[in-house]
């Protein structure tokens, strides 16, 4: 049933006293309808159901043909006060529903069939997705309805770029990144001889850079400088000989304006860094040098051993997913040379001065720097690790002058902050050498911690720091169990 007439082309709106519930029957007013949250339903609900819901992210219509079928199509995402849910209305239902339904309105949604979502071809955060044709049912939400001002206008359901990897070629995905640079508008002519613009956008985040690649209207009039945090909503993952881009799809978009504190924490690292990015670039050469390596493949702690990892002639770097069990508080700095960082020893065993070796200078002061043992383990085994001064500071969220002193005015601050870091789960990119100690020339794996790390969850105290997501490393272990039976 439309809630509207078409005649001349012109839309009126009717709100009819009657409407159908969710029971079959009808109820006595449009007031008197009584949705359920977005988040109840499920396929074993049936096609009795109302919901109500704000559109957005309302894709053109599209259309098929092939051997089997043909037909015309059209998405939208539907959102409430419990979460979104997308929808999309076939055939008849495109004619007969398109136009009334507007991007940022609120509308009654009944008897579509509720379905398993395909992720690949959606970026919503649901576990199921609504499908419509004719037989749908959808109605307006009265324009003094006040009950749905609190429904987000738009929802977004952010991977790390780095997920990219290991996404299916042609998934829809939600990117939230800084862009890096921007590139010239491009004219080229498509297979079909159609003349068509295109820009190139590289954008980071902590995690890794890919390349972004917009069309027509929006390339050319591109505005959004290098070093502006934007949304891509809906973006197409692209695949060629390993290396990763995204496009923008049809119904997808960029934003600039996006409620959280996701863009805040992403603008603080790009900050942090000083607009210096490092991070892996997917759109070439993979991950980049031998020392960043193919972050996505995780190596467990028993491999190091067993695989004889680190015994060449050069480091290897290895990336793992662990768990912090032990941090050695009594020995966590020292004295550095204010020059080049290495160890200085006190000329007269106290304060000062300080005697640096390497540059063969003395310094009346020292900074104080960390040099911290911790052990890591997974479900395989567990090895020391020295953490250097960059890396324990991300840790440990403080510098190490300033935890020194601290730990000196309060003799218990410096258990607190270790306590708080314990079993803290990781994704940290480790070098593994082996070297000869001593006189005696006996051999020892060193172990050194590198950044940027990525806590698995919410980091203790430190909402900017990096994160994985459990889902997204549960998507990563699938990958490497998949590949033991390739």
């Amino acid at each position: 049933m439309s809630a509207y007439n078409r005649p001349n082309g012109n839309y009126s709106m009717k709100y009819p006293s009657k409407m159908p519930a969710p029971n079959g029957g009808n109820v006595g007013s449009y007031s008197e309808v009584k949705p359920q949250p977005i988040e109840s339903l499920s396929p074993y609900i049936g096609s009795k159901w109302v919901i109500k819901a704000r559109v957005t992210d309302k894709s053109p219509v599209r259309t098929w043909s092939n051997a089997r079928s043909q037909g015309k199509l059209f998405s939208m995402t539907l959102v409430d006060g419990s979460g979104p849910i997308q929808c999309t209305i076939f055939q008849e239902g495109v004619d007969k529903f398109y136009d009334m339904l507007v991007d940022g309105s609120v509308f009654f949604f009944s008897k579509g069939v509720v379905k398993t979502a395909n992720k690949k071809f959606s970026s919503v955060n649901s576990e199921y997705e609504i499908s419509m044709d004719k037989e749908g049912e959808i109605w307006p939400a009265h324009v003094n309805d006040t009950s749905s001002n609190l429904f987000p206008q738009k929802v977004f359901n952010f991977l790390p770029i780095e997920s990219l990897k290991v996404k299916e070629k042609g998934s829809v995905v939600d990117i939230l990144g800084v862009v890096a640079s921007v590139g010239q508008p491009q004219a080229m002519m498509t297979k079909a001889g159609n003349n068509v613009s295109k820009l190139t956008v590289m954008l980071a985040d902590q995690t890794a850079q890919v390349e972004l690649t917009v069309w027509d209207a929006l390339a050319e009039q591109w505005d959004v400088p290098a070093g502006v945090v934007i949304a891509v909503k809906k973006g197409r993952v692209s695949e060629y000989n390993g290396d990763v881009s995204l496009s923008l799809s049809s119904s997808g978009s960029i934003d600039r304006e996006v409620p959280g504190s996701q863009p805040q924490t992403l603008m603080n690292w790009f900050q942090h860094i000083e607009g210096n990015i490092t991070v892996p670039n997917i759109s070439r050469g993979g991950f980049g040098s031998a020392s960043r390596g193919p972050i996505l493949y995780r190596n467990t702690l028993e491999e190091i051993h067993r695989l004889s990892i680190g015994k060449g002639e050069k480091p290897d770097y290895v990336t793992v997913r662990g768990t912090v069990t032990h941090i050695k508080s009594d020995s966590m700095f020292y004295n550095a040379c204010p020059n080049c960082n290495k160890k200085v020893i006190p000329v007269n065993f106290n304060n000062g001065p300080y005697r640096c070796e390497k540059c063969d200078q003395t310094h009346d002061t020292a900074e104080s720097r960390f040099l911290v043992s911790m052990m890591l383990s997974d479900g395989t085994s567990q090895v020391w690790v020295t953490v250097f001064d960059d890396v324990a500071m991300q840790f440990f969220g403080i510098s190490a002058l300033e935890l020194s002193k601290r730990a000196a005015e309060d003799p218990n601050y410096m258990t607190y902050v270790c306590t708080q870091r314990m079993y803290s789960q990781l994704v940290a990119r480790l070098r593994v050498k082996e070297e000869r100690y001593g006189d005696t020339g006996e051999e020892r794996t060193r172990i050194s911690m590198l950044g940027p790390l990525r806590w698995i969850g919410t980091p203790p105290g430190n909402e900017d720091a990096p994160v994985s997501t459990f889902s997204f490393e549960s998507e990563v272990m699938m990958r490497e169990i998949e590949s033991y039976f390739a």
